[in-house]
C-alpha cells in the first residue's frame, strides 16, 4: 500500500473509493495531549465515522529500496474549516514548499520555481465535507457555499496527496497546526507551530 503513494506518477490515479481503501489500510490510532486520555481509534460516533481515518507520514522507500537521499523539505501549511454537525471539517488545504535549490545551494533550481523565488505552492485545493455544513465561517475561512458547490475532492484524496509529498523527516510550519492536522486527520511529528 505504501509504494502506491510513494510514486508521484501514479498519485493522480488514486482517488475516490481507491483513496478511501488505501487510507483505511494506512490508518493509525492517535492519542491527543500528554496524559489527556483522549484517544482516537478511527471509529467515530456518526454515520460518516467509518469513512474517516487518521494517517501518519512515513519514510518513502523500503528496506530493499532506500528512501531518496534528498534533504528534509520544509512546508508551510494552512487549512480552512467549515462548521458541520460534527464540529469543524476541512474545506481547504494549502501547502507551500520552501525551495532550498534557489537559495544559495549548488544545486540547479527546481523546475517549478523561478530562479529568484524561494517557495512554490504544491497544493491548494478545496475539499467537500461529508456532513452538512451549518456555517461556512466565510469571514474567517474565505470559503463560500458556491466555492464548494461542484467540488468532488474528499479528505482521503488530500491525505493521499499529502502522504505522497511529505515524508516523516520533513518539517511543517504553520499557525495553530494542531487544528489543521486534526482537520486533515494527519499525524506528523516534525512541526513548527507559530502560535506557541
Amino acid at each position: 500500500a505504501i509504494s502506491a503513494i510513494s510514486s508521484d506518477e501514479r498519485i493522480g490515479l488514486i482517488s475516490g473509493e481507491d483513496a478511501l481503501k488505501l487510507v483505511k489500510d494506512l490508518a493509525v490510532n492517535v492519542e491527543f495531549g500528554y496524559g489527556s486520555g483522549l484517544s482516537i481509534n478511527n471509529e467515530q460516533s456518526d454515520e460518516f465515522g467509518s469513512l474517516e481515518y487518521y494517517v501518519q507520514t512515513f519514510r518513502h522507500g523500503s528496506d530493499d529500496m532506500p528512501s531518496s537521499s534528498r534533504k528534509s523539505k520544509i512546508y508551510a501549511m494552512d487549512c480552512e474549516m467549515v462548521k458541520t454537525i460534527a464540529g469543524p471539517e476541512l474545506a481547504r488545504v494549502s501547502l507551500i514548499e520552501y525551495s532550498r535549490s534557489c537559495c544559495g545551494d549548488d544545486d540547479e533550481c527546481d523546475e517549478r520555481v523561478e530562479a529568484n523565488e524561494k517557495s512554490v505552492v504544491v497544493l491548494d485545493e478545496l475539499v467537500k465535507p461529508r456532513r452538512p455544513v451549518l456555517d461556512y465561517l466565510s469571514e474567517f475561512s474565505g470559503v463560500t457555499p458556491s466555492m464548494l458547490e461542484n467540488v468532488a475532492t474528499r479528505i482521503e484524496d488530500i491525505q493521499i496527496k499529502l502522504l505522497s509529498l511529505i515524508e516523516e523527516n520533513d518539517i511543517i510550519v504553520g499557525h495553530s497546526l494542531e487544528n489543521d492536522l486534526k482537520a486533515l486527520r494527519l499525524v506528523h511529528n516534525r512541526i513548527v507551530d507559530t502560535s506557541v
